[in-house]
């Protein structure tokens, strides 16, 4: 029996010196060769089995079921329930995680710990619900919208219209009256989470 590199994407088998799959070009630079792992070289797998298969969300590859990471380009592979989606909100006094939508303003729903850090930074010219942050957790997307207030929100200088969804661009930055400004990072959690080797 002939070794063969099988393709974890579209089940060809290949031969074993390969790099690449020659049906679907996915890297087979992780794949060992192996007598009994599928068709021999230059056959498609007959009835290849999906059951169990995670799909990358950074290269879009199938991995195989329980990976922690992808073969193919080492993203993390999230756990079910996991977000895919990091934001980071950077503001004068430190950062914080957007996992909810987030009311900014002097007064409740606003959380306690941002009413104190608006009023210990000097803000009074921010409203009592002044604006709210959203993320899509589906598609990473952020969007903010004014809610009406006095002294309005800006999304990199430009005033957004109020009680309309703006959405945002990773690394935007959003001033909310004169002067309370917070950047916005969005990244996918394999993103953050590659291993950085020590050097």
């Amino acid at each position: 029996m002939a070794l063969a590199k099988t393709c974890p994407t579209c089940g060809f088998g290949n031969v074993p010196t390969t790099p690449f799959c020659s049906q679907c070009g996915v890297s087979l630079v992780a794949v060992a060769p192996a007598e009994n792992a599928g068709p021999a070289a230059g056959q498609r797998a007959s009835q290849p089995c999906d059951i169990g298969k995670s799909t990358c969300p950074d290269c879009k590859a199938e991995c195989a079921a329980g990976a922690a990471r992808c073969v193919y380009c080492d993203c993390a592979l999230n756990p079910a329930g996991a977000a895919p989606w990091h934001v980071e909100l950077t503001w004068p006094w430190g950062k914080e995680h957007l996992t909810t939508p987030l009311r900014i303003g002097r007064e409740p729903p606003t959380p306690e710990s941002l009413i104190k850090a608006i009023n210990a930074y000097g803000c009074d010219n921010i409203s009592r619900s002044h604006a709210e942050l959203f993320l899509d957790s589906v598609t990473g997307s952020v969007s903010l919208v004014d809610l009406g207030s006095s002294n309005g929100t800006f999304v990199d200088g430009v005033r957004i219209p109020p009680n309309e969804s703006t959405v945002l661009r990773n690394g935007a930055v959003v001033r909310f009256a004169a002067n309370l400004p917070v950047t916005v990072a969005i990244a996918r959690n394999c993103l953050i989470s590659r291993v950085t080797p020590e050097i």
